[in-house]
């Protein structure tokens, strides 16, 4: 389906004509209004920009009597725009924070700890868990998790 710009120019008009008399009986002052408009034309042009730069893949475009999505000329055309690659997915991981870490001996450090410190560390600093809790989902004693904190605290150098 490609965008009808005349038709939904005047589709949105019409809608921004509505919106505007809402807004009065409202008692919106016509500035806000106008701010409003402003804002929801730029909508409007991102909106009309984006239907007009891309592409849908319709299952007919997908060549649907073909066995493998790979064997489709689109897919072999954009197969590096359309592909995912480990590191893209490898920056919203939950130990995400180690590499943005700005200190590179500290970021050496921790990935010297184990799995288990390392998931201490999220839960206790990111996730902002209390000892208590992490003690609770280990199935262990809370001093053993003060403990724990503290030897890493040493190891990092970071203090008790």
């Amino acid at each position: 389906m490609s965008w009808n710009d005349g038709y939904e120019r005047k589709r949105f008009i019409q809608r921004m004509k509505e919106q505007a008399e809402e807004y009065r009986r409202y008692g919106m002052d016509e500035e806000a209004i106008k701010e409003m408009e402003e804002y929801d034309w730029e909508l409007y042009r991102d909106e009309r920009t984006h239907q007009m730069h891309n592409q849908p893949f319709s299952d007919s475009s997908l060549g649907a009597d073909t066995a493998e999505e790979g064997e489709n000329a689109l897919f072999l055309k954009y197969e590096n725009q359309l592909s995912v690659t480990q590191d893209i997915l490898a920056e919203h991981s939950r130990y995400w924070w180690i590499e943005e870490l700005d200190n590179p001996e500290l970021c050496a450090k921790i990935k010297q700890l184990s799995m288990s410190d390392i998931e201490l560390i999220t839960q206790y600093v990111f996730d902002g868990f209390t000892q208590e809790r992490i003690a609770e989902n280990n199935n262990i004693n809370q001093k053993n998790i003060s403990k724990k904190i503290s030897r890493i605290k040493n190891f990092l150098n970071l203090g008790v």
